[in-house]
């Protein structure tokens, strides 16, 4: 074998600047701006700036030093009194030679409040307590923040504070009993279907509708030598019609006897699978499941209870 020579050369490093606005009133605002990698603490940043709300350079920033190529959050916080904020991700190229700046708009704009209530359908809710239910939206791009979970009232009302405007998905978890989420809307958008835009002064509300006849399953785990296997990861797998809501789908750990038992399981065909490892939320994906068709077990889930059901381990080596 012969040595190879590899000549590394260092790319440019980027100047940041750009132009802060109200985004109610399109005026320049005065505004402490801060770029830090993903989920870094914008307190903390190296990069940082300032505009002012009036003047010659009213709404004008720069970066207080040039930046090295990467992905990267700009965040502002309006220092001119209002409650405004903006998040934006920027990503900045590896270049050589002599770099252009690289020019970014906010329009800062004050945090939603998103309202909305938890129904039961066919009048089975009269009477229940809701208080325990959860609802979270969380932001579909890691590094920028979701809004705190909320419980509900007892009567099925929430309000969701501090919401940026942007692309979240809708969580409800902590359920009672049997109930499951049936659907929900926000406006006009199904927000099951899809992930939610949050816009100000939409003036939608969220409302969820919970179904009271949910399933009850008991599975059991089998390893190879047909004894109970404890610790594997049991998933219901909807039908493909439904396998883009993650709230079709039913995740428990087998205990120490090798078994587990669900509830609130929405009614309808599913594969059971176990896994002895998988990665995180890997049976969210399609082509990742379709691998393993042959050893879930179909099963009809009706309201109610089922018939109990054996299911084949699938061992780390498979």
């Amino acid at each position: 074998m012969h040595g190879a020579d590899f000549r590394l050369r260092p790319a440019a490093l980027t100047p940041v600047r750009g132009y802060i606005t109200n985004a109610l009133t399109g005026r320049p605002v005065g505004a402490t701006i801060a770029l830090t990698r993903p989920a870094g603490d914008p307190s903390l940043s190296r990069y940082r700036a300032q505009s002012v709300a009036v003047g010659p350079h009213a709404g004008e920033f720069a970066l207080s030093e040039p930046v090295a190529p990467g992905s990267y959050i700009l965040s502002a916080k309006s220092t001119s009194g209002e409650v405004i904020s903006a998040f934006q991700r920027i990503q900045i190229r590896a270049l050589l030679g002599i770099v252009p700046p690289y020019d970014v708009r906010l329009a800062l704009s004050p945090p939603l409040a998103v309202s909305g209530r938890l129904v039961v359908d066919s009048g089975a809710g009269a009477g229940v307590d809701l208080r325990e239910t959860k609802i979270s939206l969380t932001s579909l791009d890691a590094a920028l923040p979701s809004p705190a979970t909320v419980r509900t009232q007892p009567d099925g009302q929430f309000r969701l504070n501090a919401v940026l405007p942007g692309t979240y998905t809708l969580a409800v978890s902590q359920l009672l009993d049997d109930f499951y989420v049936k659907a929900a809307r926000f406006g006009l958008t199904d927000a099951l279907e899809k992930p939610l835009t949050m816009e100000r002064d939409s003036g939608a509300s969220l409302q969820i509708v919970l179904g009271s006849d949910g399933g009850r399953l008991h599975v059991a785990v089998f390893d190879r030598k047909n004894q109970l296997h404890k610790g594997s990861q049991v998933v219901l797998v909807p039908d493909l019609a439904r396998r883009y809501r993650p709230d079709q789908y039913c995740v428990a750990t087998a205990g120490e006897d090798g078994q587990v038992s669900f509830r609130g399981i929405p009614p309808g065909l599913y594969k059971i699978f176990a896994w002895e490892s998988a990665e995180p939320n890997a049976y969210l994906n399609t082509d990742y499941v379709r691998g393993y068709d042959d050893t879930g077990v179909p099963v009809r889930v009706a309201p109610g209870e089922n018939d109990p059901i054996s299911v084949r381990l699938i061992p780390k080596e498979f």
